[in-house]
C-alpha cells in the first residue's frame, strides 16, 4: 500500500488516534525539507501543524474535516510555513484506527480563495449559531411549560437542565439540583435496581422506566413512575417523571375496603 501512495501527485500523511505520523509519503516530507524517516512517529499536531485546533479531537471531528476541505499549514524543518488544501479520511493502518490525511500539492497562497472559504466558515457558523438558538428556545419552553418531572442528566451524573415541577413537586432549588447526583434521589432500598436499569438502557440503546420512592427536600418520599433513554449524539440522559402518590395511595386504599 506504501508504494501506491508514493505513486501519486497528492501529498498523503497517516496519523494513528494519538495524532503520530504512521505514514507520508516521500514528496510530503520533501515539500517541509525533511527525509521522511524524520517525519515517522512526529506528532501531527505538536511538531508539525501551525493551525492544530483542527484536529483538537480527531475521533470527534474528522467526519466535518472530511466534509470540508481545509486549509493547512505547516512548519518546514527551516521553521518556514507552507500551506495546503487537505481532507481527512478515516481507516485502518496496519490494523489500528487511523486517519489518512490527502492535501493537494499546489502550495496554497490564494487570498480570493482563502477569503471564500473563510466567508464559507463564517456562514457555516452563524447557521450553526442559530440552529442552537432555536432548539434552546424549545427547550426551554418545555422545561418551563411542562407539568412533568423533566431533567437532562450529563456524563457525570450530574442534573444540568430541569423543569420547574423538580421544586413543586419535590421541593429541590436549582442550586439543590445542581449539586446532587440524580442516583441520590432515589430511595437507598431502590437506587441500585435503578442504576442497574439505567446503564443497561445506555448499553441497548432502548427506553428504560420505573415506579420508585424519590426524596423530596424535606426528607419524605414520593412516588414517581419515570421514563429515561440515553442519546448518544450529545452524551445525555434525557428524564422525565410523574407524581403517582396519591394514585398509589388510593389503590391501596381500594385494597383494603
Amino acid at each position: 500500500m506504501e508504494n501506491i501512495f508514493e505513486d501519486v501527485s497528492d501529498y498523503i500523511v497517516v496519523i494513528n488516534e494519538n495524532k503520530i505520523i504512521k505514514f507520508c509519503n516521500i514528496k510530503f516530507a520533501e515539500k517541509l525539507n525533511y527525509k521522511k524517516e524524520e517525519v515517522i512517529d512526529m506528532n501531527l499536531e505538536d511538531d508539525l501543524l501551525c493551525n492544530s485546533k483542527l484536529f483538537c479531537n480527531i475521533k470527534d471531528s474528522y467526519k466535518l474535516l472530511n466534509e470540508n476541505d481545509n486549509i493547512y499549514s505547516f512548519r518546514s524543518k527551516e521553521k518556514g510555513i507552507k500551506s495546503f488544501i487537505g481532507k481527512v479520511y478515516k481507516t485502518k493502518w496496519n490494523n489500528e484506527e487511523a486517519y489518512l490525511i490527502r492535501f493537494n500539492p499546489n502550495e496554497y497562497d490564494d487570498k480570493d480563495k482563502n477569503d471564500n472559504i473563510i466567508n464559507k466558515l463564517d456562514r457555516d457558523l452563524k447557521l450553526a449559531v442559530n440552529k442552537y438558538e432555536r432548539a434552546e428556545a424549545k427547550i426551554s419552553v418545555l422545561l418551563n411549560t411542562t407539568t412533568d418531572l423533566l431533567g437532562f442528566i450529563d456524563k457525570n451524573g450530574r442534573i444540568i437542565r430541569f423543569s420547574q415541577e423538580w421544586h413543586k413537586c419535590l421541593g429541590w432549588t436549582e442550586d439543590d439540583l445542581k449539586n446532587i447526583a440524580w442516583q441520590d434521589l432515589f430511595h437507598p432500598d431502590e437506587k441500585d435496581e435503578v442504576i442497574a436499569r439505567a446503564r443497561a438502557s445506555k448499553m441497548n440503546g432502548n427506553l428504560c422506566e420505573g415506579t420508585n420512592r424519590c426524596r423530596c427536600k424535606n426528607g419524605e418520599y414520593k412516588i414517581i413512575y419515570w421514563k429515561a433513554i440515553y442519546v448518544y449524539d450529545l452524551g445525555i440522559f434525557v428524564g422525565s417523571g410523574s407524581d403517582i402518590t396519591e394514585e398509589k395511595k388510593y389503590e391501596s386504599e381500594s385494597k383494603k375496603v
